[in-house]
C-alpha cells in the first residue's frame, strides 16, 4: 500500500479514513481467498481435505458477508458515499418494488426451499399487496 498509501490512490481518493479503506481491503482479500478455496475444494479429491476446505468456505463467507454489511452501512453515510456501487446493487425492499408497479402489473419471484427439492415459496406482488405462499411446483403459482 505504500508509507502514504500511494499505492491505492484510488481508494484515497474514495474513503479518506483509514479504517474504512483497511476494512475495503481486508474485504476483497477474503473475496480472493474465497475464491482460491473453492477452485481447491472442487479439484481435491481427499474428501477429507474437501470438507475442511468447505468449512474454511464457510467461514470465509460469514466473514465476507459480516464485512460487508459494515462497509454498507458506512457507504450510506458521508464516510464512503460512492463506495456502495462497488460492491453490488443496494437492497431493494418489497416496498421499493410495489411503489414501481403500475395498477394492472404483478410480480412474481419463487424461491426454492432449502432441504425441500420440490418446494417453493412464491412471493405475489402489486402496487397495493404482498403475499407469500408455498407451493410444491411452479405450476401451481396461480396468475392474476
Amino acid at each position: 500500500m505504500g508509507k502514504q498509501r500511494e499505492r491505492i490512490q484510488y481508494l484515497n481518493e474514495l474513503v479518506k479514513d483509514q479504517g474504512f479503506q483497511d476494512e475495503v481491503m481486508i474485504l476483497i482479500g477474503l473475496a480472493m481467498r474465497g475464491e482460491e478455496v473453492a477452485d481447491a475444494a472442487v479439484a481435491t479429491d481427499d474428501e477429507e481435505r474437501r470438507k475442511a476446505l468447505r468449512r474454511e468456505y464457510a467461514d470465509l463467507s460469514y466473514q465476507y458477508g459480516n464485512t460487508l454489511s459494515r462497509i454498507l452501512s458506512k457507504t450510506e453515510e458521508e464516510d464512503a458515499p460512492n463506495m456502495a456501487p462497488l460492491f453490488g446493487p443496494k437492497p431493494v425492499e418489497a416496498i421499493d418494488v410495489m411503489e414501481t408497479l403500475s395498477e394492472d402489473e404483478t410480480l412474481f419471484r419463487p424461491f426454492r426451499l432449502r432441504g425441500d427439492r420440490s418446494g417453493f415459496l412464491v412471493f405475489r406482488v402489486t402496487k397495493a399487496d404482498l403475499e407469500a405462499e408455498k407451493v410444491s411446483s411452479l405450476d401451481q403459482i396461480r396468475l392474476p
